[in-house]
């Protein structure tokens, strides 16, 4: 039975679990529940706490929900029809419900919108700590972050230093390899992040009996050594290492040769170690209740408040009884989105301050895929178990996948304890009556692809990987369902996506395509201070510090910056760059970093050479990042030449946690395919979906030395080490979370999912998932293919793939094999044009190519993050400009303004603006249409004017022999006209590389027709201040003079007359050109425009 969030039986007075499984669109839900709570339980917005976990789910929710409200006031106003409400639930409910009543609920809740309770987790709790400051203990003005890291870390080693001090070397030696900085830091979150905690160290074990059988090994190293009988390989790699044993014992290395051919060697090696880490894991686990101390001391000095610290001290403030939840009485309902993703300490925040009240738990525990941030599932069913069974509901029909996938998704997540979970049970997914996409191939009907190819390196299977990219580019289609209406299209680049488990595999499989030339954009969490362009900034910086030494000068100029070659350094090259570095060293400590980069990278012309390149976008991107984090630092912080080495340096080798800033950005997606990571892929979707490297298998090298256990009916946890634990205890969670990692992983595809294996060595729990081998279990091929395909059927495709393949270029894949044959050119080529654009011109550059590689990102970038940094919500800069363009050409003008949004929703999401720019650019598109301009003492309205009068985008090509003289002629023209200050600039545009003939290019932005004259209209996105009045006609002007616009009015009125007489149409008549500025557009009040207009005489004459 499909769910119905409008029909479902809810107790509004009481504990409600929504299970969504993927693909279900719970955000309608969450939406559709706010909605009835308004109405049917009469709360008001404030009324309502909805939590999410990331600030982007908290702006879709908050959206999602002030949509529904506005959608249902006006289908109960009568402003929306029945044909115009699809949502036929939605319909349904509101005819049910009463109107007058409904009415003044709903508009009650439109007023009172904003302040509404939409959250993440982590503003709620600065909520509480900032209106409650002394009843949570927090004081006033506190600084935040996102991480503790750093303070862990410095507190940590206070600590350890005293300990480690007066311990053995064997001891030090073996802490210093074994456990790391992050393997501490995850049993010290874990300790934070518990309730009532109980810590059971492991007994410790006296240092002389940790060195007596240290003693024993030496001794038994030394019996082996002297009569030793194996190959001499072995000997090699395991004798050497006899100073390592005796002095540096953490490093010495045992391998599984030797293990086996000594056992008993082993047994007392082994013996060492454990010991050894008893005595390590006794003093760690002893001290972590000093340590938390310690580490709140220390932010209390610094006045500083984590993300962590917000949740846990108000935690804190509920158990101790200093604060009391009950304040927060006008909080009547809870709706918690991706509730799997909490820990105990939101659990019983939400539980104390919601206990008699209504709550919507909505949830997947098959997505809990996040516990290494603290997530714990067991909080999860702790606070789900109290749900009565009454009060369960779960989402099962899947929106986002085929039918065939489904139907595969069923088979594979339905295996008996697939999910190795018992509280994890799959209830099979439907399908809904209407699909809104398929992939259309020509003899490929089924959906699920699973290769296996009989390789044991993992790049073996790329080569396969991108042969069947471009089998879908060259044969598949798009079938959507876009608004009613179906919609056919050919898959591009954009629409695939390669999902992989870490970054490090993401890296690889970005390097292997770009030897083909296969344009990728990379969406991972590794830090952009890991890249090859920090590395080379370092050296930059480094250079500039130290401009007098021809070593480092040329190390500098060998990077892509400088993109020079080791032959082209001479003597008087580098002498020449050692005074340049002077210079840039001197521009740094007087300007700053964004405007020298901006200096340097447009003299060096790093941005024309980078761009040319494969992967320049990501190498170009990368570098603006780094610079950018630089600049916002420099904010803060006094960043001499030697302090940003450290700040570069400190980030570079790890030692400062990155936060979220520091990850990888995205170049542009456009024509790209996409890579990403399983836990960035998380409440994506893609058309295309193609799973590699999903090789996980239980390795205790990478894993935690602790244990914790959740005990339900006591209410607390039991952390302790692994040596204490049960043996299969950290495989069998580990086996667990990569079960639900696969379900996420797979669940992206919308339609079509590939994925491919290969052999490696012994067993992986993809064999379990998958193939249906026992946990530990080793199947080959053979018994993969017969499993996989008694469990799947007919509805997969299942094959091995052969490697007959593997040496074919990309480039040459599915070229037809045709007899070419070319014929030999007989004309002539007049090369006596050039051609040229108004851009060029004004650039003073001889030709349009160079135009290409503009410095708008750069000014985009120096406006956005120097202290000029305006506050509007839609930034300027080029990408700005590029989508209001392309909304405006492509919306009909008397589009509505539910379609309106829809196409501003989808621009936005496009062009990776945040939601912020939503109702900024919506109220600037539908303020250019509906404003009325005043045109012959009429008002005329954009909406009005229909498709056959307008051309959006109208190209021209204008021969101008001597263009010289033809600026000489617009010079005079503008004197005549009484524009001083327009003719003077057209004087500095007139020299000596333009003494040739010209074609000039260009487009305008609108040419249209009204009541017999023809118009021109060029939209302006530029930036001229946050308020209205910085849009007047004397600002505009300024600007206009400033950018050379009044020489592009004449280019536009000129082209289209010479284009209008060549139609032989006698009676056109020429009216004016509006140069509309997006930002401030309002023409009753003169704001935003400006209008000019050429004779015919005066354009004939400049003819």
């Amino acid at each position: 039975m499909n769910f119905n969030p409008f029909t479902a039986k809810f107790d509004f007075n009481g504990k409600n679990l929504i299970e969504a499984s993927a693909g279900t669109d719970k955000t309608y839900s969450i939406a559709a529940i706010y909605l009835r709570l308004l109405i049917e339980k009469k709360l008001n917005p404030a009324n309502i706490l909805a939590v999410t976990f990331t600030i982007d789910a908290a702006e879709e929710l908050k959206e999602r929900i002030r949509k529904i409200i506005i959608t249902s006031y006006k289908f109960l106003m009568g402003e929306i029809n029945e044909t115009e409400l699809t949502d036929s639930s939605l319909k349904q409910y509101l005819e049910s419900i009463p109107r007058n009543e409904s009415l003044l609920r709903l508009k009650e809740a439109m007023l009172l919108f904003d302040e509404a309770s939409i959250y993440t987790i982590h503003k709620f709790c600065k909520r509480v700590l900032s209106e409650n400051p002394i009843d949570t203990n927090a004081t006033f003005e506190q600084d935040f972050s996102s991480d503790d890291k750093d303070f862990l870390i410095d507190t940590l080693y206070h600590l350890y230093r005293q300990w480690l001090y007066k311990e053995d070397f064997i001891i030090i030696s073996y802490f210093l390899k074994k456990y790391t900085d992050q393997k501490l830091i995850n049993l010290i979150n874990s300790y934070f992040f518990s309730i009532n905690s109980i810590i059971i160290p492991p007994k410790d074990v006296i240092i002389d009996e940790i060195k007596d059988l240290h003693s024993e090994v030496i001794d038994f190293f030394y019996q082996l050594k002297n009569n030793y009988n194996k190959p001499a390989k072995y000997k090699d790699e395991f004798f050497a290492q006899e100073n390592t044993l005796i002095n540096d014992f953490g490093n010495f290395k045992v391998s599984n040769k030797i293990m086996e051919a000594y056992p008993d060697f082993a047994e007392k090696y082994q013996l060492l170690c454990s010991k050894i880490e008893q005595h390590i894991e006794n003093n760690i686990f002893n001290s972590l209740e000093e340590l938390e101390k310690q580490l709140n001391i220390q932010k209390v000095k610094k006045n500083l408040l984590t993300f962590t610290d917000m949740i846990r001290n108000v935690y804190l403030a509920i158990k101790n009884h200093t604060f009391n939840p009950k304040k927060y009485g006008e909080l009547q309902a809870l709706l918690i989105d991706e509730f799997q993703d909490t820990d105990f300490l939101q659990v019983f925040i939400f539980e104390k301050i919601f206990e008699d009240k209504t709550a919507f738990f909505i949830g997947d525990p098959k997505q809990s895929i996040y516990r290494f941030r603290g997530a714990d599932l067991n909080a999860y069913f702790y606070a789900t178990d109290k749900v009565e069974k009454k009060n369960r509901f779960r989402l099962t029909t899947c929106y986002r996948s085929t039918k065939n996938l489904i139907d595969n998704f069923n088979k594979i997540f339905s295996q008996n304890n697939f999910f190795q979970d018992s509280k994890i049970s799959y209830e099979k997914i439907n399908v809904p009556s209407l699909q809104k996409l398929h992939i259309v191939t020509g003899d490929k009907t089924k959906d699920l692809c699973i290769y296996l190819k009989d390789v044991t390196n993992k790049s073996g299977i790329l080569d396969d990987v991108i042969s069947e990219i471009n089998y879908l580019l060259k044969n598949a289609q798009i079938k959507e369902i876009v608004n009613g209406c179906e919609t056919v299209r050919k898959i591009t680049p954009s629409d695939i996506a390669i999902i992989v488990p870490s970054n490090m595999d993401a890296e690889d499989i970005r390097a292997h395509f770009s030897k083909y030339g296969i344009k990728t954009v990379l969406n991972s969490t590794k830090s952009v201070f890991e890249t090859d362009e920090a590395k080379e900034l370092y050296l930059l910086f480094d250079a500039l510090e130290n401009y007098s030494s021809n070593v480092k000068v040329q190390t500098a100029l060998l990077t892509k910056i400088f993109n020079k070659k080791i032959n082209e350094l001479s003597e008087e090259t580098i002498s020449h760059y050692k005074e340049k570095f002077s210079e840039y060293s001197k521009l740094l400590t007087k300007k700053g970093i964004i405007p020298l980069f901006l200096h340097l990278f447009k003299e060096e012309k790093t941005k024309i050479n980078i761009l040319k390149e494969t992967g320049g976008e990501r190498i170009f991107t990368n570098y603006m990042h780094i610079l950018e984090l630089l600049q916002n630092a420099s904010r803060y912080e006094n960043l001499t030449i030697e302090n940003i080495k450290k700040w570069l340096s400190a980030r570079m080798t790890g030692s400062v946690k990155e936060s979220e800033d520091y990850e990888l950005r995205l170049e542009s997606d456009q024509n790209a395919v996409k890579i990403t990571t399983i836990h960035k892929s998380k409440g994506l979707e893609y058309p295309v979906v193609f799973l590699l490297f999903f090789n996980y298998s239980y390795s205790e090298k990478y894993e935690d030395f602790f244990f914790t256990e959740f005990d339900a009916t006591k209410g607390q946890h039991v952390i302790t080490s692994k040596s204490l634990a049960s043996t299969f205890a950290g495989l069998e969670e580990d086996i667990a979370e990569k079960a639900r990692l696969f379900y996420v992983s797979l669940t992206r595809a919308k339609g079509r999912c590939y994925l491919f294996d290969y052999k490696t060595k012994g067993y992986k729990y993809l064999d379990t998932f998958l193939y249906g081998a026992a946990i530990g279990e080793k199947l080959n091929f053979e018994t993969k293919i017969s499993n996989l395909t008694n469990l799947l059927q007919d509805t997969a495709i299942i094959k091995v793939i052969q490697d007959e393949s593997k040496e074919i270029a990309f480039q040459t894949i599915y070229q037809e094999s045709l007899d070419l044959k070319f014929n030999e050119f007989q004309g002539e080529i007049k090369r006596d044009y050039q051609l040229s654009s108004y851009s060029a011109i004004t650039h003073g550059k001889s030709d349009e190519l160079t135009d290409l590689f503009d410095d708008e990102y750069l000014e985009e970038v120096l406006f956005n993050e120097l202290d000029i940094k305006s506050k509007t919500e839609l930034p300027p800069g080029a990408k700005t400009g590029n989508m209001i363009h392309q909304i405006l050409e492509t919306i009909p003008y008397d589009i509505s303004d539910k379609e309106l949004k829809s196409v501003i929703e989808e621009f936005i999401r496009n062009y990776g603006f945040d939601n912020n720019a939503y109702n900024y650019t919506f109220n600037m598109v539908k303020s250019l249409l509906n404003k009325p301009i005043i045109i012959d003492g009429k008002q005329f309205y954009l909406k009005n004017l229909s498709t056959i009068n307008k051309i959006n985008e109208f190209e021209f090509y204008i021969p101008i022999k001597n263009l010289n003289d033809f600026l000489s002629s617009v010079h005079n023209l503008f004197l005549s006209k009484g524009e001083k200050d327009f003719a003077e600039q057209i004087k500095t545009l007139i020299n000596g590389k333009f003494d040739f003939k010209h074609y000039l290019r260009g487009f305008i932005d609108l040419v249209f027709e009204y009541n017999g004259k023809f118009y021109i209209i060029d939209w302006k996105t530029n930036y001229l201040g946050d308020n209205l009045s910085d849009y007047s006609l004397e600002n505009i002007k300024d600007e206009i003079a400033k950018n050379h616009y009044y020489l592009q009015i004449l280019l536009y009125q000129l082209a289209l007359y010479k284009y209008l007489k060549q139609l032989n149409n006698k009676n056109f008549k020429l009216g004016e050109v509006f140069y509309i500025f997006t930002r401030g557009f309002d023409p009753s009040k003169n704001l935003g425009i400006f209008r000019y207009r050429f004779s015919e005489e005066e354009l004939d004459a400049i003819e």
